[in-house]
Formats: structure tokens, C-alpha cells, sequence
């Protein structure tokens, strides 16, 4: 199975200072992130703060770059700064991750479309399998070009709609928390970007490799070689579970 962390992204008392700040939805969300954070630890990954500095509420100087007061955070959880909007590039976050052998991120936090759907981009170029819990980010309704509002929901199924089957696997949190593991060396197949089904197993370099469906298993296990970018996807997933053993 791989090596997965949680990534809660700028859950911060800067937000609750912006003039754009609203409690809409607040409950919820508040419910939904800690309960993923409980579900991390039930299975031992790390849950791995991000912090956002820049100006005025973002600053250090502002006091305000601390966890909201509702969120889970325990003083063993590792923390780390960033200054642009995805997590990994500048914050020293992506080498740690390497180190560990982490090759599976789950994201979530806020904002939705800003820096939580920018990190899984960022994440999912850079060789990560990604899994976005939608329902655990927070964001805010958002005025379009021409002045119309665009809404929470909107906004929250524009991200669904861009990064599902191409960057992450959306999920809700109960989903995800239910959601039986498989024990594959990935969770996304290398073709259709779908969460792997349990049926559709298969083995290649001495691990179990998954795709979304029998069919799509059956044609790489009959002639790997015929099928290069399936090689290729989980030729680098292995290389990365190499690392992780060498670094135990």
C-alpha cells in the first residue's frame, strides 16, 4: 500500500480577517476536516499543516498565521510555510514528502479553488497520486467578470469537474473515510483516472498494480510491454517505493 500524508492547507485565522470571509457553510466544513484528520491518524499517516504568509492578515506580523481554534491540529503534526498558492514547490514540503517514500496525497483545506485545487495540480504533475476531499475545503462565493456571483457550489463544481479522472479522485469525506482499501501500489487507474476496483488487480515487477476495470487489467496483463504508459505510470510508483524502503 502506499505511503499517504494528509495535506490541510491554510486553515488559518487570517481568513476569518478578510473582508470576503463568510460563516456559510462553516459547520459543515468544520465537521467534514476534522473528521478526515481523525481518519488520518485512525491510519497512521501524517497530517501535515500548511500555513500561508504575504501581506496584512497573511503576515507573521499580524499574529494571525495560526490554526482556527475548531481544527485538530496536534503539536507532533509537522508544519509548513508557503508564499505561493500551491503547498509543495517553495515551502520545503515536497523534498520531506520525498524523504518519507510519500508518494499518495490527500488534500484538503482552504480555499477550494485557489490553493487546495492549485496544490493538486501541482501535486499530480509532479508524480503524486492525488485524492481531493471536496466536502473538506472551504471557500467563498466569487463575483465573475460581468458582475454576477458565482456561488459556493459553483465554484466547489468547477473543481470537481476539472480535477476529477485528470489530477485527483474527488471524493466526499464519507466516501473516503468508507471506502474499503485496496491493497495496490496505486489507487487511480493509469488510464481513466477512476478509483482502482478491488477486481481488477494484477501483478507486474512483483507488486499489485490496479486499474477501474477488468477489462482495461486484463489487456496490460496479457502483454505489459504492449502497454507503455501503463508502465511507465507505475515504473515511477515503484521508484518511489524504492526510496521509501531505503530511507527506513
Amino acid at each position: 500500500m502506499q505511503a499517504t500524508a494528509l495535506l490541510v492547507i491554510d486553515v488559518q485565522r487570517s481568513f476569518e480577517h478578510m473582508p470576503f470571509w463568510s460563516d456559510s457553510g462553516l459547520e459543515v466544513y468544520q465537521a467534514r476536516q476534522n473528521a478526515l484528520i481523525a481518519h488520518a491518524r485512525s491510519q497512521s499517516w501524517p497530517v501535515i499543516f500548511i500555513y500561508h504568509q504575504s501581506r496584512g492578515a497573511f503576515s507573521l506580523e499580524s499574529g494571525l498565521v495560526e490554526p482556527m481554534v475548531w481544527i485538530d491540529r496536534q503539536p507532533s503534526d509537522p508544519v509548513f510555510y508557503k508564499r505561493v498558492h500551491n503547498a509543495l514547490s517553495e515551502s520545503r514540503l515536497n523534498p520531506c514528502l520525498q524523504s518519507k517514500g510519500i508518494s499518495r496525497l490527500v488534500v484538503s483545506g482552504i480555499r477550494t479553488e485557489q490553493c487546495c485545487e492549485t496544490t493538486t495540480r501541482f501535486a499530480s504533475d509532479s508524480g503524486y497520486e492525488v485524492e481531493y476531499v471536496l466536502d473538506a475545503t472551504h471557500t467563498f462565493a466569487m463575483q465573475l467578470p460581468n458582475g454576477d456571483e458565482a456561488s459556493v457550489q459553483t465554484i466547489k463544481d468547477h473543481t470537481a469537474m476539472v480535477l476529477n479522472g485528470r489530477f485527483a479522485t474527488v471524493w466526499n469525506t464519507i466516501d473516503f473515510i468508507s471506502c474499503s482499501p485496496v491493497v495496490s501500489i496505486n489507487s487511480r487507474c493509469p488510464r481513466s483516472g477512476k478509483a482502482v476496483a478491488s477486481e481488477s488487480l494484477t501483478s507486474y515487477r512483483g507488486v499489485t498494480v490496479g486499474f477501474c476495470n477488468t477489462g482495461c487489467r486484463d489487456s496490460f496483463a496479457a502483454d505489459p510491454q504492449a502497454c507503455a504508459m501503463d508502465r511507465i505510470y507505475f515504473d515511477r510508483l515503484i521508484a518511489r517505493q524504492c526510496v521509501a524502503q531505503a530511507y527506513r
